[in-house]
């Protein structure tokens, strides 16, 4: 290039011209907008983004300055709005302004509006990751299926974009089939059934977030529905179910608390002495015995300690024998818990400890429900009673026999409902004795189910128990007969 010739301006321009092919080669941008390739923020660099280079001649005004010798503005990069959406906790508390949503149109068929209802109610929630597992797996269990685009019914392709339900349908991913002839909708036994039966044995959840959050989640949904009038039909039916929801959230985690209180320092003991699960632990020869002692958390000693102390002094232990094994299905009808003691003669060392899963915010709601609205400030609480009565300060607790609350079950008829069983007075009666942090936690009707041992003097103590609620209910299963089988294609 000949720049002899040139002035000064026509060089200056020249020059720009050069670095703008320069910076065209080396970055690679074609000839298109900056616009296209800018970066939308500083961190891409950092993310494996290349990196550009700066070809810009100081001197080229032309294409780095606007009109007026100033600089262009850079581009700023818009913020993404934060989420507004409600916590389910809002939903239950009615926090939720009933006007947010459009109305459901009833002239809609049950199942067009529940898909709209549910689909709707996911979108505008926040969900953690239990959570989303849960309301899932709820509606699996409801029969409402799930999978990307599987929405049907009354939202046709000809109507608008933006109708609420039609958008709603458009996004949603679950499908609700019509009530077949002769089906019923039942809202309170498919949420009763769930939150007992199939969550205590199907599922297979054993943390407490999910004890606590499963019927959160139901009742969050039904409420929704109450909220939004999408059933006015079965307003009743939902409200029933709301209520079995808000029990559960309660009972559930009490469940949970008790089953891992079990079994009771009682039943570890009269199985180590008679026969159960532990018979016999102590006697492994390829383990350490003290090790052995601290996973069971006594030694023979100990364990005569506690049946004496139940049996009376004048009983002689070694007189006492066992029947065999029974499983039973037992209602709890009674639960007499210990006074404080006097006289600590009898004691027994053993390290007594809280539930681990103990929570303020629940033995506050245990206390409303047992006590009532007008408990007296000054009156005991159940957290009161367990942490002054149960778990004095020291890592190696001295617990008086007399604390061990004395729990009475009457036999339930598996086969039958609650309401068709025979009077309590004329069920079998099973008395077993419970560590008091368990026992405080223990419902009237609640159910267990156990293998239950009973001692030539009447005593009983239970193995491999599981705790159920108070509402437990199992799903009835439809029996079809084998000549009405339709082979599959």
């Amino acid at each position: 290039m000949d720049t002899s010739s040139m002035t000064e301006d026509q060089a200056r321009e020249a020059v720009s011209r050069m670095f703008e092919e320069m910076g065209k080669t080396l970055n690679g941008i074609g000839d298109y907008p900056e616009s296209e390739y800018e970066t939308d923020s500083e961190d891409d660099s950092k993310k494996g983004a290349p990196a550009r280079i700066n070809t810009s001649s100081s001197t080229a005004t032309g294409e780095a300055a606007g009109e007026g010798g100033e600089p262009k503005k850079k581009k700023k990069k818009k913020k993404k709005k934060k989420s507004n959406k409600p916590d389910l906790e809002d939903l239950l508390d009615n926090v939720e302004p009933a006007d947010k949503e459009e109305a459901y149109d009833i002239n809609k068929s049950v199942a067009e509006r529940v898909e709209i209802a549910i689909t709707t109610f996911r979108k505008n929630r926040k969900f953690s990751n239990e959570r989303a597992q849960i309301f899932s797996v709820y509606l699996d269990y409801g029969g409402i299926k799930t999978g990307p685009k599987s929405f049907q019914g009354g939202a046709v392709m000809d109507e608008e974009d933006g109708d609420p339900d039609y958008e709603a349908m458009k996004a949603g991913i679950d499908r609700v089939d019509e009530p077949e002839e002769g089906e019923e909708v039942d809202f309170t036994n498919v949420v009763t059934t769930f939150l007992s039966e199939h969550f205590l044995k199907n599922t297979g959840w054993i943390d407490m977030v999910y004890y606590k959050d499963t019927p959160l989640v139901v009742a969050a949904m039904l409420n929704y529905f109450l909220v939004r009038n999408v059933l006015p039909e079965y307003e009743q039916d939902i409200r029933s179910a709301l209520a079995i929801a808000k029990k559960a959230q309660i009972e559930l985690p009490l469940c949970k608390i008790i089953s891992t209180g079990l079994p009771s320092r009682y039943d570890k003991a009269c199985s180590l002495l008679y026969g159960g699960e532990f018979y016999g632990f102590l006697d492994d020869s390829w383990q350490d015995k003290q090790v052995l002692i601290d996973a069971l958390g006594m030694d023979f000693p100990m364990a005569k300690r506690i049946v004496q102390s139940l049996i009376g002094p004048d009983t002689d232990l070694n007189s006492l024998t066992v029947g065999p094994r029974e499983y039973m299905c037992l209602e709890v009808i009674s639960v007499n818990m210990p006074q404080p003691a006097d006289d600590a003669a009898d004691e027994v060392d053993s390290p007594t400890e809280s539930p681990a899963d103990e929570d303020p915010e629940l033995v506050a709601m245990v206390d409303k429900m047992l006590l009532g609205e007008s408990q007296s400030q000054d009156g005991p609480s159940l957290e009161t009673l367990s942490k002054n009565q149960i778990e004095p300060a020291t890592d190696e607790v001295i617990i008086p026999i007399s604390m061990f609350a004395d729990v009475t079950f009457a036999e339930l008829d598996p086969d039958l409902p609650r309401d068709q069983q025979k009077p309590i007075s004329q069920r079998r009666k099973v008395h077993v004795y419970f560590d008091p942090a368990i026992a405080s936690r223990i419902l009237l009707e609640m159910r267990v189910d156990a293998y239950v041992y009973t001692l030539s003097n009447g005593m009983s103590y239970l193995q491999q128990a599981a705790v159920y609620p108070t509402f437990y209910l199992e799903r009835e299963e439809v029996e079809v007969p084998w000549d009405e089988w339709e082979e599959e294609d």
